[in-house]
């Protein structure tokens, strides 16, 4: 089958891959460029964490867009299905003072969620080395 062209995605984080893969599952010749990949992007500064309530939380800009945070957030399992990479989907986990724990679980609320609290053991069992 003949390309239907050529198309040069910029960036090779967890976007710039995913659009690479779409455009080749298109029946597009792909080449994908990073001029500094490993680098303070965002899929590096994220570590690949994929966490919309916390983004929509901590991020005032982000509130606005908390439906579609959790819409895109929904839609990684068939990505995950195409690709073959595995996403970890349990949950993410938010630790610092009592004060802004209460706050971090009030951003919760406040998108009609519930965060729940788990003891000190169970945060060092889920996260070895959580200091």
């Amino acid at each position: 089958m003949a390309a239907r062209g050529t198309a040069t995605v910029a960036g090779a984080g967890a976007l710039g891959l995913a659009c690479a893969l779409a455009l080749a599952d298109a029946g597009f010749k792909v080449s994908v460029c990073d001029p500094a990949p490993f680098q303070a992007n965002a899929s590096g500064v994220a570590a690949g964490m994929l966490a919309p309530v916390f983004e929509a939380v901590l991020d005032g800009q982000a509130a606005a867009h908390a439906d579609l945070l959790l819409a895109a957030r929904d839609l990684w399992p068939a990505l995950e299905a195409r690709s073959g990479v595995r996403v970890d989907r349990s949950g993410a986990l938010a630790a610092g003072s009592a004060g802004w724990l209460a706050d971090v679980a009030a951003g919760i609320a406040r998108l009609g969620l519930h965060a729940t609290e788990v003891p000190r053991i169970t945060a060092d069992a889920l996260a070895p080395g959580l200091a």
